[in-house]
């Protein structure tokens, strides 16, 4: 039997003697590599190490591992890695819910029962069903509820924003927008600019470019309105908080690894250096579109790495920067006719710090003359930037641990929703262990919760028994405070056999389980589609 390789950020050797313990219990075997975080040094040990679930503790001590795992989740070759943050207060959890848009599936609240995280990390990760603790299930329900898909702003002008979403909506009578930006009017429907099925900075697979939705001449101008004036002041407070990059040096060195990315802040001209990866040169130049590139040619053994950069440049569409092949005698002229790319310059010097500073002041002075984007760029970590699209779905079941539900979109395989029941918590799909009935009005999903305190997990446990012995057509915040307040019955228990209810038909016991992955599969999990074939592992 293969191991399951776990990578652990922290410093919580409790909790990895709990893995350890969970999974000798259950017979698994589990190699975890240990780390106390540092910059750079995520990307780093994945590349080294591979593993099929990366674990990331102590989020206020892990400052900075955002933009890592952001530009992790954009290669191929390592999208298949579950990623999960722990969290310790709900605080936590909200503040850091902008990670549900870098590629991690759950946040969990430290103080919950550890067995039921792990069951689900194994199903999410290595798609192992096991020994599922049998919770109290509300069935047969058909609740509408309008819930949230995770999105995120990219980027905002006095014309619109750009926004990411892992979801193709239609977009005819606009696209309702819930965002935080704004106080005034925290939800707008924007006009669709634009629209591509690929994604613009962060993990997702859809981008729209949208447009302000401002009042025409004859419009009636109301309290929820927008004003240009508004989005201009808005930017004007906020500029020093957006994301100062604009353009990214590339420097390929020894074994054609990407050793440096120098990036120029276009308000003071100055450059910062991150460690990074090796990686899929393609990927990266689309992703980072670096204005200049570095190649080392005393460290590169012929010139199958250069041609790999310039092909590479060659695929990605509007994209022209200038190549820079260091220590080399050949002049400027024979390289461009030799690999026909006229945006190439040859030095016989070798690359130092005042060499790159020198490059960087050039570029900076013939760019500072229109340094005015288009676009102003939402930071990685900023939390403004989380946004949600509001989507209708109908509820068919219900436990405190995961929802079935029918929505009419096509939603990918461990994608992350947003519920508000008054209690906000989080469902990250996964294929369903249980068996979910065909329907007329959409396709029918079942995701698993997470983020909830231990207060608010016994409040949505009180709501399922509720849902149990007197089934509802509507969950409003008003119902559901009812429903809180009500004690005419015990409180159902959290493990609930079916004969112990009234209601013994409206509960089920978890027993479908998922395969195994084939282990010819190696180290890499080959994880099952269903739906529409999409997924974010």
């Amino acid at each position: 039997m293969l191991n399951k390789t776990f990578m652990y950020f922290g410093q919580d050797h409790q909790f990895l003697e709990s893995l350890h313990l969970f999974a000798q219990n259950h017979l698994f075997k589990v190699a975890v590599s240990h780390h106390n975080y540092s910059t750079g040094k995520i990307l780093k040990e994945v590349d080294l190490k591979f593993p099929q679930v990366l674990i990331i503790d102590d989020l206020s001590l892990s400052s900075g591992f955002e933009e890592e795992l952001n530009l992790l989740k954009h290669f191929d070759h390592f999208k298949s890695i579950l990623i999960v943050c722990l969290c310790y207060d709900k605080e936590e959890v909200i503040s850091h819910r902008f990670l549900l848009t870098l590629g991690v599936q759950i946040l969990y609240l430290k103080g919950n029962d550890l067995d039921d995280f792990f069951r689900d990390v194994f199903l999410m990760g290595f798609e192992d069903r096991f020994g599922a603790s049998k919770f109290a299930r509300a069935e047969n329900l058909a609740i509408p509820i309008t819930i949230g898909l995770c999105s995120s702003i990219s980027a905002i002008n006095q014309d619109g924003v750009i926004i990411e979403t892992d979801v193709k909506l239609p977009t005819d009578e606009g696209l309702n927008l819930v965002a935080t930006f704004l106080e005034e009017a925290p939800t707008l429907n924007y006009v669709v600019k634009d629209h591509s099925s690929s994604p613009f900075h962060f993990q997702s697979f859809e981008t729209y470019e949208l447009s302000h939705p401002y009042p025409g001449p004859w419009d009636e101008v109301t309290a929820e309105s927008i004003s240009p004036e508004q989005i201009e002041t808005w930017i004007g407070l906020n500029q020093p908080s957006f994301d100062g990059r604009s353009d990214t040096i590339a420097i390929f060195s020894r074994n054609f690894k990407l050793t440096w990315s120098y990036i120029i802040n276009d308000k003071t001209f100055k450059w910062a250096m991150n460690e990074v990866v090796s990686l899929d040169v393609v990927t990266f130049l689309k992703l980072r579109r670096p204005v200049m590139i570095f190649m080392d040619m005393s460290e590169i053994i012929n010139f199958e790495s250069l041609v790999c950069v310039i092909e590479g440049i060659q695929k990605v569409s509007d994209y022209t920067p200038i190549v820079i092949v260091l220590n080399y005698s050949t002049g400027t002229e024979a390289m461009r006719k030799a690999h026909n790319y006229p945006h190439l310059l040859v030095t016989q010097n070798k690359l130092d710090e005042n060499l790159l500073a020198l490059f960087v002041q050039k570029y900076t002075m013939k760019v500072k003359s229109s340094d005015e984007r288009p676009y102003h760029f939402f930071r990685v970590n900023d939390p403004i930037r989380v946004s949600s699209v509001p989507v209708q779905i109908l509820i068919t079941g219900m436990t405190e641990h995961e929802v079935t539900f029918i929505c009419p979109h096509d939603l990918p395989v461990f994608s992350v929703l947003e519920f508000n029941l008054p209690m906000s918590f989080y469902l990250t799909l996964t294929p369903p262990y249980l068996e979910l009935h065909i329907s007329e009005k959409g396709t029918h999903y079942m995701g698993i919760i997470h983020g909830l305190t231990e207060i608010e997990l016994a409040k949505l446990r009180k709501i399922v028994n509720q849902l149990i012995y007197r089934p509802t057509n509507e969950l409003s915040t008003a119902i559901v405070e009812k429903m809180l307040k009500q004690n005419y019955f015990e409180v159902v228990p959290k493990i609930l056999k079916p004969h112990e209810s009234p209601l013994a038909s409206n509960i089920t016991v978890l027993h479908k389980s998922i395969p195994e992955t084939d282990a010819n599969s190696g180290y890499k999990i080959v994880r099952k589609k269903c739906y529409n074939g999409r997924s974010k592992l």
